[in-house]
């Protein structure tokens, strides 16, 4: 039998196999947790969006893309310079968080533009869901405060829900950009859903929407949409 000197070195050896395990899975986790974040603002980036899209979207439940892009934005990089833009998306990321729900998620895709995920408690279109639309246009409306000087942008929102609009959750994805791109048009700083039975002359210059694993902007949209 084991006298007490043994039994306290096992007991002790076992303590540290358990706290090197543990702070292993911890800096694991940690890892994890920094890849899935944008180093910028914070948010969740496009690896996540991308992760989400492969594992089916949603899983059945119901739910809304709402496409956002900046109005204005590189007016503020070119006048005031790239640490006031970074600044500027740091304000904004934080302003889109206040604008979304409990279990929503808003992800940077990259750039000036963004995306959220919205939930649905019932598949239906329009509601809450467009009312968290309003809510970035006018968030997003008011003036940055950047180094003592006022700056404003505006925000675009374009949606699409899930199951409505289409069962694949990358095709409700690229009706968000299309509706963005008709928000684009149709003058900016607002809200528009996706319409299947849109006039030719609101799509006929988009191309598909490449769901790729890099940062970058939504390759479907013409540069002069971008501004």
């Amino acid at each position: 039998m084991e006298g007490p000197s043994e039994i306290r070195a096992v007991s002790d050896a076992i303590e540290d196999l358990v706290d090197t395990v543990v702070a292993r899975d911890e800096a694991l986790a940690e890892l994890k947790n920094r890849a899935a974040r944008d180093p910028l603002t914070g948010l969740a980036n496009r690896a996540t969006l991308d992760e989400f899209l492969a594992g089916g979207g949603g899983r059945g439940r119901p739910f809304a893309f709402a496409c956002v892009d900046l109005d204005g934005f590189k007016a503020v990089n070119d006048g005031h310079g790239h640490a006031a833009g970074d600044a500027v998306l740091r304000q904004v990321a934080e302003r889109l968080g206040s604008c979304v729900r409990g279990g929503d998620m808003v992800i940077r895709n990259g750039g000036d533009e963004f995306v959220a995920i919205l939930e649905m408690p019932q598949p239906t279109r329009g509601g809450p869901v467009l009312r968290v639309g309003s809510r970035i246009v006018e968030e997003i409306a008011e003036p940055f405060a950047i180094d003592g000087a006022e700056v404003r942008i505006g925000a675009s929102v374009g949606v699409a829900f899930y199951p409505q609009d289409a069962d694949d959750p990358q095709q409700v994805l690229l009706y968000a950009d299309q509706a963005l791109y008709r928000a684009k048009r149709a003058g900016r700083r607002r809200v528009e859903v996706f319409n299947d039975q849109a006039s030719p002359a609101t799509t006929e210059r988009r191309r598909p929407l490449t769901i790729s694993r890099g940062r970058g902007r939504s390759p479907g949209r013409p540069p002069e949409a971008r501004r």
